[in-house]
């Protein structure tokens, strides 16, 4: 299937509502409780959010501390709000905002359908699968990308305004709709949303993982086999604004998705490994937007690389929990690292941590793990505190170290981008170490 715009909804400029839909609707607020015309759409304004905007007549008020229900006439669907603005009395008729407390569908979740079609905010300029198209004047090149796991596939390409879309956010750091995806079986056939939801959640947190930041599909609608819109999802995942942040995937080598894809999907529906995945991601994502400073995302980094190697050393390689215990901290994450084959050092970019590590704050081999441990350690102990610490250094070859190890788990031997180089530019990119 060949989309570049959402069947179901026309997708708008930066910061505009997408319109979802129109409603007869029963409000009850204040013990009172009226019919009346909702409008549903998703705004951008503080973050990406479902509201409803509902028209009350003269003389209806609003109490803001209070919660109320709204019942979708069409379907008796019944939700508890929150009130987000209006006016608390008013003789004349007026419009409250309502955010709804719960994902709302419409449409039957269990009739089968041929695809689902998303949009994903705030995607990455990149270049994967090129597809050479026919246009006005010419020929252009467009790329998709492309990912298969369990029987499913999935293609993610960009919107039609994706260049306009993309000087905003960078220029903004705003939320934007800029692609949109449409995940289907590789064999064709119909299948429910209960089949595809758990993949949808995997394929959230995989791309999450990929660009650095929270991002995924949104606003799924089910697509029957004719065409048809079975049902579609008021859904809103958690979404981070802005544009381009620190990660380990290059936007000029998208084939690289495609290659982690399967093995990702594999350890997220491993029960062994889905908890570390989910947790490691988590904290490393957290931790890749720097919103608590430097200094509380290496915190995060290292939960990170504790959760990895407790499950990697002791349930999955065999090591006794009496003798991971004698471990300490960096001793686990040096383990971790030498057996799936990644170097411990501090690269030679890092010129603050380098010196820090051959200093005599660290304990141990005076390698990169020692080194962030310490800065670490000298961060949550304020008794071992020796002046200046290399914090930016420590948490970028953390995080580093966690997405080396993911990848390492994803059976990736391909090209990714180093984030300790400085300077570095799009498409400069290296082999993991381990090849």
């Amino acid at each position: 299937m060949s989309v570049r715009v959402h069947p179901h909804f026309e997708i708008p400029a930066p910061n505009e509502p997408i319109a979802l839909g129109t409603e007869a609707a029963r409000i009850r607020l204040l013990s009172q409780a009226v019919e009346a015309k909702l409008k549903a759409c998703l705004t951008f304004v503080p973050r990406p959010r479902v509201a409803f905007e509902i028209e009350l007549p003269a003389y209806f008020g609003l109490d803001f501390s209070n919660q109320t229900e709204v019942t979708l006439l069409s379907c008796g669907t019944t939700v508890s709000c929150q009130v987000l603005k209006g006016k608390m009395f008013s003789n004349e008729p007026s419009s409250v905002w309502l955010r709804p407390d719960q994902e709302i569908t419409r449409g039957a979740l269990d009739r089968p359908v041929s695809s689902i079609v998303f949009v994903i905010p705030n995607f990455p300029d990149f270049l994967a699968h090129g597809v050479i198209r026919e246009c006005p004047g010419g020929w252009t090149r467009e790329d998709e990308i492309r990912l298969q796991f369990f029987g499913w596939k999935v293609t993610i390409q960009k919107t039609v305004d994706f260049d306009e879309t993309k000087a905003l956010l960078v220029e903004k750091g705003t939320f934007a709709v800029n692609a949109v995806g449409v995940f289907e079986r590789t064999d064709g056939r119909v299948f429910t949303w209960h089949e595809a939801a758990p993949h949808l959640e995997a394929l959230r947190v995989f791309l999450s993982f990929a660009c650095g930041r929270w991002t995924g599909p949104m606003l799924p609608a089910g697509v029957g086999p004719n065409g048809e819109r079975v049902w579609f999802r008021w859904s809103v995942p958690l979404i981070d604004d802005g544009y381009a942040v620190f990660t380990w995937f290059d936007i000029h080598n998208g084939t690289a998705l495609t290659d982690i894809a399967p093995e990702f999907m594999a350890k997220w529906h491993d029960p062994l490994w889905n908890k570390a995945f989910s947790y490691a991601i988590y904290w490393f994502v957290r931790a890749n937007l720097a919103a608590a400073g430097s200094d509380g995302s290496l915190i995060l980094s290292q939960a990170a690389l504790e959760m990895l190697s407790w499950t990697y050393l002791v349930q999955s390689s065999g090591m006794s929990r009496t003798k991971f215990k004698t471990l300490g901290t960096a001793e686990a994450i040096r383990e971790l690292l030498k057996a799936l084959g990644i170097p411990s050092g501090v690269p030679t970019s890092l010129s603050s941590l380098q010196a820090f590590a051959a200093s005599s704050v660290t304990t141990g081999p005076t390698d990169g793990v020692g080194a962030l441990v310490a800065v670490r350690n000298n961060l949550v102990h304020p008794e071992k505190a020796v002046g200046a610490l290399p914090v930016t250094d420590a948490w970028r070859l953390a995080q580093r170290f966690v997405e080396l190890v993911l990848l390492r788990l994803c059976g990736f031997n391909g090209d990714h981008a180093n984030r300790t180089v400085s300077p570095r530019w799009v498409g400069q990119v290296e082999r993991v170490p381990w090849v």
